[in-house]
């Protein structure tokens, strides 16, 4: 007897060491270690097996009124990295319910078992059922609910579905990959007789054979060994030998020789590239038509052109008057009589005046009601003395910013000057460089949205959205207070820092219109979640086109014959005031003792205050006719005493209008006060894309 049952475990050793061996010449590929390869058929039996059926009375983790007996899905792997997949289960209902509901992710992250991970984004099309259903798309999901909500089922019901699982190009770098989760960790029942079959785009050869690996359980379990399965050609059909529990699902993974997927071209990035170099080429074109100057003569003048206030000459010399030339009003306007300045200070004989809390000291009264025909000075007088004929800084706080954007719009669109010194065709010209800039925009954002999974809608309404933050962009870099006449840009002149800043302070609020609107966009198509190359790259070549049109927008606007002459002037002017020597000051001084202060507000549009500032400090002169107090005869004292009041003036002005960044501008800070002032790794359960799960309604 013993001898017999000896004999016995000795053959059935033996026969599964036959078995074993001939799976191994059969196949002539390793299985992944810890499952099993059966060999010894044409076709592996995927057939439900009775004792993996979950049990209806409960007694197995019936959750939600169902469970399923079994689950077989099927899916073809497609070169470009597209799976179609078909799904077939056989779910039991233990009450009345209107049908399940299967939910599939569209984002995620691959996660492995060394570490690594790496972001996807998918796009699920094609969505059929077997019965009546709807698909919702929101929040990187895709609900795909099956059902009447008139009828009930009860007892048993089979369900199928079928989608194209679109991944897009592989994110592994170094190789490519197959990881995917055939069954999800977010179903809230038992699931029975989970079978697959996989059908690759090619041959599976040995080393794939040899990475390929089957997980089950929890997210992030590494459990195998519960897997049977056969590899035939470029096909892989298995079955897993247990029951998953409520929010365990079953993962498969196989490492790929990078460059296993091919991708079509994709001709809408050439598209985009080609609405940018021609949005480009019309921007240059226009400028060599409309805003390429002609060469000027430059003449000495000791000052400015006759009958031009400030802010006519900074129209004459930039084209446009900017937010930060208003200031320049103030002395302009005092020279003229309309106003004075006072200092309780130092009419009080008090200390130094740039000791501190000049601001709280100065106080602007009116002299006289306006009288001239500027209709930006008049517009300034009636604002700057709203509420009376004494103003204190306080005062402008507010309302203020409304006078300085109706100032602005007279000039940049209606002023004398401007129609004397500069061609009319900016309008048309803006609109058409603008349009370009929105179209190149919306295209980029389209065309790369709708290839990374995005719906036709949502891709359109964030192209939109995109559209206009890249006009506004535009807008800010070419500093077009014309249009609209809102002050945007708020540079005076077109100076490379001030243009370097708009530049900068454009990807600062791109930046901070990704982040803030993160959330929002990405309910609409997951606009900021995750950035592959084609999406960034149509961004980029956006972004750019949209920076290089803003520039040539920016020196648009062409000098007319009369606007040369008037240029030629104001540069000899301009050269003038940066260059001259003592000597000749102090001629001009002499002959008018106000000339330092009558120049001032033109120096200050013309961005050279500062230099004009330093020129004076060893020339005696008078201190302004419009500082009410006593002239203390001291040249010293009177330079700086000016410096710190107009730097005082200026931040009663820059904080009552629009707040400019300090770099945007040459300010009246140009008085300033000097010292006194994926490697590939094993998967893991739920760690690869698709799966997610479902639930019944």
């Amino acid at each position: 007897m013993k001898y017999k049952m000896r004999r016995r475990g000795l053959g059935a050793v033996i026969l599964a060491l036959g078995l074993l061996l001939q799976s191994c010449l059969l196949f002539g590929m390793p299985a992944h270690a810890a499952d099993n390869v059966f060999g010894n058929t044409d076709k592996l039996d995927l057939s439900p097996s009775e004792d993996l059926i979950p049990s209806h009375d409960g007694s197995d983790g019936l959750a939600d009124g169902y469970v399923m007996d079994s689950y077989h899905v099927d899916v073809q792997v497609k070169e470009d990295n597209t799976y179609e997949v078909k799904e077939t289960f056989a779910a039991y209902f233990t009450s009345q319910k209107h049908g399940l509901i299967r939910t599939i992710p569209t984002t995620g992250t691959y996660r492995r078992e060394d570490g690594s991970s790496s972001s996807f984004r998918a796009r699920v099309t094609d969505v059929r059922a077997n019965v009546k259903s709807s698909v919702e798309r929101s929040n990187g999901k895709v609900r795909i609910k099956m059902g009447d909500a008139g009828t009930y089922v009860y007892g048993p019901k089979t369900y199928t579905i079928s989608y194209r699982y679109q991944l897009g190009k592989d994110t592994l770098k170094g190789a490519d990959e197959f990881y995917y989760n055939l069954i999800g960790t977010s179903w809230n029942t038992t699931i029975g007789n989970v079978s697959f079959q996989i059908t690759m785009p090619k041959e599976i050869t040995e080393d794939q054979a040899k990475s390929l690996g089957f997980t089950s359980g929890g997210y992030g379990s590494g459990r195998t060994g519960d897997t049977l399965y056969q590899i035939k050609g470029n096909t892989i059909q298995g079955k897993l030998m247990r029951q998953l529990k409520s929010n365990q699902g079953f993962t498969v993974r196989m490492t790929l020789p990078e460059g296993y997927y091919t991708y079509p071209v994709d001709y809408s990035l050439f598209l985009v590239i080609g609405l940018a170099l021609l949005g480009i080429f019309v921007a240059v074109i226009f400028w060599f038509i409309f805003g390429n100057d002609r060469k000027v003569v430059e003449s000495v003048q000791f000052y400015p052109p006759e009958g031009y206030n400030s802010l006519d000459v900074a129209m004459a010399y930039h084209g446009k008057v900017s937010m930060s030339d208003i200031p320049s009003l103030i002395p302009y306007l005092a020279n003229e009589g309309y106003l004075i300045i006072r200092d309780k200070k130092r009419e009080s004989g008090g200390g130094l005046p740039f000791s501190g809390g000049l601001t709280k000291n100065i106080s602007f009264e009116r002299v006289s009601h306006y009288k001239g025909s500027n209709e930006s000075e008049r517009l300034f007088m009636q604002g700057f003395f709203k509420s009376g004929s004494k103003v204190k800084h306080s005062d402008l706080k507010g309302s203020f910013h409304e006078t300085c954007e109706a100032i602005l719009r007279q000039e940049n669109l209606h002023s004398k000057v401007k129609e004397e010194n500069y061609t009319n065709q900016e309008f048309l010209i803006d609109a058409i460089l603008l349009m370009f800039v929105a179209l190149i925009s919306f295209v980029a954002i389209f065309s790369g949205l709708n290839a990374e999974g995005a719906s036709t809608l949502a891709s359109f309404i964030s192209g939109l959205i995109v559209a206009a933050i890249m006009s506004f962009v535009a807008v800010h870099v070419a500093g077009l207070v014309r249009i609209g006449g809102i002050s945007v840009g708020g540079v005076s002149g077109l100076s490379i820092p001030a243009l370097l800043w708009r530049i900068a302070s454009s990807w600062i609020f791109l930046a901070l219109i990704f982040y803030a609107g993160k959330s929002f966009l990405s309910s609409l198509a997951g606009f900021f979640n995750y950035f592959t190359g084609g999406l960034l790259l149509r961004l980029l070549v956006a972004i750019t086109a949209t920076l290089i049109i803003a520039f040539f927008m920016h020196f648009m606007p062409k000098r007319t014959g009369k606007g040369d002459e008037i240029y030629g002037r104001i540069l000899g002017f301009r050269t003038f005031l940066q260059t001259a020597e003592k000597d000749r000051l102090q001629m001009l001084v002499d002959e008018n003792p106000q000339y330092f202060y009558n120049i001032i507000p033109f120096a200050y549009v013309l961005g050279v205050s500062k230099v004009w500032m330093d020129k004076f400090k060893d020339i005696t002169m008078p201190a302004p006719s419009y500082l009410a107090g006593a002239d203390r005869g001291d040249a010293f004292w009177d330079y700086y005493y000016f410096s710190s009041l107009m730097n005082a003036v200026n931040h009663d002005i820059y904080h009552a209008s629009v707040t400019l960044p300090a770099s945007d501008s040459s300010s009246w800070g140009d008085f300033g006060s000097g010292s006194f002032g994926g490697g590939s790794g094993g998967g893991f359960s739920g760690g690869g894309s698709g799966g997610g799960g479902g639930s019944s309604w």
